[in-house]
């Protein structure tokens, strides 16, 4: 749930420490071939060694940002401490964090190094597997969304405005490149799956940590568990609407596109969205 809760934290703006260490990783990659030639590196090997533990950074660097959205500030202090325990973070960072790590990902082709790695081992280029890999964190991270707003009352960043601003950032453009295509289908997928995953009606513990699972993922520092928000959430009925919304902007593009490839894109979002239809809308 903590932001600040992981490594390479240093400084209180991962926007702004992000944008540093990615101009830093460009101007690497573009020097590539001049540092490491053929004499230093006949086989490719070094590079792609290289290569990947840049695109490994990268992707550091795209989490920092990202897990500011639905994140939330946890301070454990004594009970006479004048802190706060839990502070959810603001909704203009939420929000400013998540357009970044879209434009990261709209504009990811610069991490491309099927060029630079060609000769090496037969394996997908970085782009498109942290593209993919990233639009699918960023897309199920609704839950701490939740969380977060329900925290923050009035003020805060709710599931509303997540999903009016990912639709907003991607699914304004009639002619989306490769990388919002990706981006698209990913995010119908999400709320596919969020929309029609059963869920039971048992209650939910009034004691803390009974029906919590024993620690909150891989990062931080493990030891808080995670809350189970059944009783403020209201995820379905809001994933439903804006599916309904995405198949009216998919079939309409659909009808009036010439090119195949993208009209394949949208009839095939109409299709996925149709077979959920079926039984929840």
């Amino acid at each position: 749930y903590d932001p600040s809760a992981i490594e390479e934290d240093l400084g209180d703006d991962p926007i702004r420490s992000s944008n540093y260490g990615t101009e830093n990783l460009k101007y690497i990659l573009a020097h590539f071939d001049e540092w490491m030639p053929d004499s230093v590196d006949p086989d490719g090997t070094l590079r792609q060694t290289r290569y990947n533990a840049l695109a490994k950074q990268y992707s550091r660097y795209l989490n920092a940002v990202m897990l500011n959205v639905g994140g939330i500030y946890i301070t454990p202090h004594k009970a006479s401490a004048d802190l706060d325990a839990v502070v959810p973070v603001s909704a203009q960072v939420q929000r400013e964090s998540l357009e970044w790590v879209i434009g990261q990902l709209k504009n990811i082709g610069w991490l491309s190094g099927m060029t630079l790695c060609g000769n090496a081992a037969l394996a997908l280029d970085k782009a498109d597997v942290l593209l993919f890999n990233t639009a699918s964190d960023l897309f199920s991270g609704w839950e701490n969304v939740i969380l977060s707003s329900y925290y923050a009352g009035e003020d805060g960043y709710g599931l509303e405005d997540w999903i009016g601003d990912i639709h907003r950032m991607l699914w304004k453009s009639k002619k989306p490149g490769k990388e919002e295509r990706v981006m698209q289908k990913v995010y119908v997928a999400a709320l596919v799956s969020a929309a029609t995953k059963k869920t039971s009606i048992s209650k939910v513990s009034m004691l803390a940590g009974e029906d919590q699972e024993v620690e909150f993922g891989p990062a931080g520092y493990n030891w808080q568990s995670k809350v189970n928000i059944k009783p403020i959430n209201n995820s379905k009925e809001l994933f439903l609407a804006e599916l309904v919304s995405l198949r009216k902007i998919a079939a309409s593009r659909a009808r009036g596109c010439s090119d195949k490839a993208l009209k394949g894109h949208w009839m095939s979002i109409v299709r996925e969205i149709d077979a959920v239809s079926r039984n929840n809308i």
